[in-house]
């Protein structure tokens, strides 16, 4: 499976691989390297706009698949993001395990999703 490049990898804040992502850093490489998907570099609080901004290119769906990006609302200000491995399973770079696949649906996540955007080539 593609994913298996980047699980382990450590978490960083501003990280941008290869050997370390942050979450935005991670969606970026997948995006580029796996499904040909151009994503721009933002760092810092920029980046929450990056990610509205992109809203525009990427539609929102009811059920993800492979490749979609699943956004997320952690406390009240912050974003985080995964790519969706299918409608159970993402891949992510989150501050306490590095890179990692888990269940976007689970119960710690769910609650969070803000939605599922797919983007329109």
């Amino acid at each position: 499976m593609w994913a298996n490049h980047w699980v382990g990898k450590r978490y960083e804040k501003a990280g941008r691989g290869p050997d370390a992502y942050d979450c935005f850093g991670l969606f970026m490489d997948v995006q580029q390297n796996v499904f040909d998907v151009f994503v721009p570099d933002v760092l810092g609080d920029e980046y929450r706009a990056a990610i509205e901004l992109q809203r525009a290119n990427w539609r929102q769906c009811e059920a993800a698949i492979e490749g979609d990006a699943i956004l997320f609302r952690i406390g009240s200000r912050d974003l985080h993001i995964g790519v969706a491995l299918n409608n159970k399973d993402m891949l992510h770079a989150h501050h306490t395990g590095g890179v990692c696949v888990e269940p976007w649906n689970h119960i710690l996540w769910k609650k969070r999703v803000l939605g599922i955007f797919r983007h329109d080539k």
